[in-house]
């Protein structure tokens, strides 16, 4: 497996499983449509990825920007989570929510395809940036609702 489809690959793992981890709580928690409208989301996000992945015009992703195993770990954080979901507080569930959309931000994931790029898979990666700081404002003002 190339470099740039092991870390696409980790990515979109990381998508897949926060919609299914906000599917989850969708089932859960009384805030049932905030819940599923982020899971659809992420399901957006997933197929955005996808999409970059099969474009030719992307450049190789640089292995240096991204350290791999932390995403690794993200994602058994994430699957732990999906596991716990059925006993997990409300306010412990944003908090997680929370975590998982600072942890792309803070580590510049967007960043990786942001050079060198046509000003349309640009505008995507821009999409996807802003689509998941509003999640995390989204998540943070919900937060503050219950606490």
């Amino acid at each position: 497996m190339s470099d740039q489809l092991s870390i696409i690959t980790l990515l979109l793992q990381n998508e897949r499983g926060l919609a299914e981890l906000y599917s989850a709580y969708s089932q859960i928690f009384e805030n049932r449509d905030f819940w599923a409208n982020l899971s659809k989301d992420e399901e957006s996000h997933s197929q955005f990825l996808i999409a970059l992945y099969e474009n030719p015009d992307v450049p190789p992703i640089d292995q240096d920007v991204i350290d791999v195993r932390k995403f690794t770990n993200i994602a058994e954080e994430i699957e732990h989570d999906i596991l716990k979901a059925p006993t997990t507080t409300l306010q412990n569930a944003l908090a997680r929510a929370i975590y998982y959309e600072e942890v792309v931000l803070e580590r510049n994931v967007f960043d990786l395809f942001a050079t060198k790029n046509s000003s349309s898979i640009l505008k995507v990666i821009e999409r996807l940036r802003d689509e998941t700081n509003e999640h995390r404002e989204s998540l943070i003002q919900e937060l503050a609702k219950y606490n």
